[in-house]
């Protein structure tokens, strides 16, 4: 039988053993949390929106030289391309001369080469200058994640979590690359079809008569006397 003395050996080194695993354990669980605390590298984009104001006089549709030259100053600065979205905005009110101002400032627009909305609401607060028509542009923007990020231990690698600068790469070309920054929100709609196009094209496929692959050898001559025989009748010379 374990005499009283043991009996006391055996407690401390349980007792030393229970200490041992808690702090263990503590220690694993800390850097289990970590593993889901990489945040992935990602795009932002935002909306935003800037307005000019153009001014007419009392009762007149016409585009005075003044309201010209600060609409294109406001264009320039604000660099509006094809790809923003332009509106001509105003606060209906019923009246001819209102529907011409409109008419007035996108075809000037339409001169610069873009293609405004009219008319919209919506972008106003409710408390428009007379005799103004409000010019908004629509854009979107992206802001690139921070990188480069070595922020993390690249030797701290046991839970087998990815790096802090993982992704910035491919996150950050990409925010750079993109044209149109509204295609990373949502895609395009898609244009109209040639549907009679399309009906053929399925036919000719059932029917075994697919157009075959171009040559790559092949000179613009050939496929043209190519395309000539395949259009004959049978029995043609």
């Amino acid at each position: 039988m374990p005499t009283t003395h043991m009996k006391l050996r055996l407690r401390k080194y349980g007792l030393a053993l229970g200490v041992g695993l808690i702090f263990g354990l503590s220690g694993c669980a800390d850097n289990f949390e970590r593993w889901d605390n990489q945040t992935p590298k990602q795009l932002k984009v935002d909306r935003v929106h800037y307005s000019h104001d153009v001014q007419f006089a009392a009762e007149d549709d016409r585009l005075p030289v003044a309201e010209r030259d600060r609409l294109d100053s406001f264009l320039t600065h604000a660099q509006v391309d094809r790809t923003d979205k332009v509106y001509v905005n105003v606060e209906p009110d019923g009246q001819r001369v209102t529907d011409r101002r409109v008419s007035t400032v996108a075809a000037f627009l339409k001169l610069r080469g873009l293609k405004p909305a009219v008319p919209i609401t919506g972008f106003g607060d409710g408390k428009e200058k007379a005799d103004t028509v409000k010019v908004v542009v629509e854009r979107y923007l992206v802001t690139l994640p921070g990188c480069p990020d070595w922020s993390g231990d690249m030797s701290d690698t046991f839970n087998n979590d990815v790096h802090s600068n993982y992704g910035c790469a491919t996150a950050s070309n990409l925010g750079m690359m993109v044209a149109n920054p509204e295609d990373l929100v949502h895609g395009r709609k898609l244009g109209p079809a040639d549907g009679d196009y399309l009906r053929t094209s399925i036919e000719r496929y059932k029917a075994g008569k697919t157009k075959p692959l171009l040559d790559p050898k092949a000179t613009p001559s050939d496929e043209k006397k190519k395309s000539d025989g395949e259009k004959q009748p049978d029995g043609g010379s």
